[in-house]
């Protein structure tokens, strides 16, 4: 009788903790898998040698993902976790930390300036158009195609 009462509480822990392991694996991937509204646009600057982790962390503190440590797990999981580029990454509208991770692992794009040129513009007038897109001085463009 007394065997049977160690086993049937046995078995009981057992299930209790298979049951909680298959909670916390059901919450992990609900949360690795959820969508996140990075709403406005993040630009996350990650600086050569960061660690997943502390690159993860400055994430979750701009509100690209909900949870750090899901993210580094996926990334670790994933074996990307030493693929992190360095350099600037953008990060806007629906992500989950798949596609977030994706961004990380992505060679970061150049940010850059554009100015459209209409057809007909004289030098001084083009001149003062970069000045205006931050690009020159509208005196420097002049004295360049002078």
């Amino acid at each position: 009788m007394k065997k049977i009462a160690t086993l049937s509480a046995v078995l009981s822990v057992a299930a209790l903790l298979l049951g909680a392991a298959a909670l916390g694996a059901w919450l992990l991937y609900r949360s690795a898998s959820s969508p996140l509204l990075i709403e406005p646009a993040q630009v996350i600057s990650v600086q050569p040698g960061t660690r997943t982790l502390d690159v993860a962390r400055t994430l979750e503190s701009r509100g690209v993902v909900s949870n750090a440590r899901v993210l580094a797990l996926l990334a670790k999981f994933r074996g990307l976790d030493t693929e992190v580029r360095h350099g600037e990454h953008l990060f806007s509208g629906w992500m989950t930390p798949g596609m977030v991770l994706e961004e990380l692992v992505r060679p970061p794009q150049r940010p850059g300036l554009r100015v459209t040129i209409p057809e007909g513009l004289r030098i001084e007038e083009i001149g003062d158009l970069l000045e205006r897109g931050g690009l020159a001085s509208s005196s420097d463009y002049r004295n360049s195609v002078c």
